[in-house]
């Protein structure tokens, strides 16, 4: 699906919590500074499935300005192994 279309539906829908692939979340926070779309306000914001590294997490927070933001680790798909809260 292509990110236009992917930022369509987060404004059409509200979107107010993202929960994903880092790569993705940062691919998606390009769209919104490299076209200057506002981006939602969000309640929480959740990267995962690779490492986040400081510069990613003060980007994604500097793009979307979630007012929670939380790291998953680990295998996601049968059961939570680890959850890294910041702040």
């Amino acid at each position: 699906m292509p990110i236009e279309t992917i930022v369509d539906v987060i404004r059409r829908e509200r979107i107010n919590v993202i929960y994903g692939q880092k790569s993705f979340m940062r691919l998606i926070a390009d769209h919104y500074v490299q076209h200057g779309i506002e981006p939602p306000k969000l309640e929480i914001l959740i990267p995962g499935a690779e490492r986040v590294e400081h510069y990613d997490r003060e980007y994604l927070c500097q793009v979307f300005n979630p007012r929670r933001f939380s790291e998953f680790y680990g295998a996601t798909e049968p059961y939570l192994i680890a959850r890294k809260k910041n702040g």
